[in-house]
């Protein structure tokens, strides 16, 4: 009798959760692509790129984060875009906002390609423009844009890339994998 309950039950469990992990991997409307000359001196170039993972989320405090990814999992390559304040990007559409290195005011923008250049010890940040032609951060809508940046090593302050230009459009959701990956 324990032996058929234990094979019932996982076999339940193992449905589930081939069943959940298809659904979770089924977003094939996020299309992200960025282009550039952004380079690693460990590794080379790393654009262009397209990851197939994008995800928002907005704090308690009004602040909000973007991010794309190449794969599920805490230690992939990923972009993370950083808003200090989501309310100004939803009255901003289709303007060109600064993107900052320094200051804490501003949009902040970071590359991270320690996944696939594991011999990398670069911390990147950003200067340039992004603009959000679709922007609201809720549950079903779609967010789309476009940018143009530089790249800069945050330790030496060595500029990586001079023109690195990205664009965007994703649908915002809720659960695996659209939770923030860390």
């Amino acid at each position: 009798m324990t032996l058929f309950y234990n094979r019932k039950h996982t076999f339940i469990f193992v449905f589930f959760l081939l069943l959940f992990g298809m659904i979770s991997c089924a977003d094939r409307d996020a299309e992200i692509l960025i282009d550039g000359d952004l380079t690693y001196p460990e590794c080379g170039s790393v654009l262009p790129w397209e990851p197939p993972f994008a995800t928002f989320v907005e704090d308690t405090f009004g602040a909000g984060l973007i991010r794309f990814q190449s794969a599920p999992g805490s230690v992939q390559d990923h972009l993370v875009i950083a808003l200090p304040s989501v309310s100004e990007i939803r009255d901003s559409r289709g303007e060109e906002l600064p993107i900052s290195k320094d200051d804490p005011d501003q949009i902040h923008l970071s590359f991270d390609f320690r996944y696939s250049c594991q011999n990398s010890t670069i911390s990147t940040a950003s200067e340039g423009w992004i603009r959000f032609d679709k922007f609201n951060g809720e549950v079903g809508t779609v967010i789309a844009g476009a940018f143009e940046l530089q790249v800069f090593d945050v330790r030496s302050d060595e500029q990586l890339a001079e023109a690195v230009s990205g664009e965007f459009e994703f649908t915002v959701r809720r659960f695996r994998p659209y939770q923030p990956f860390n």
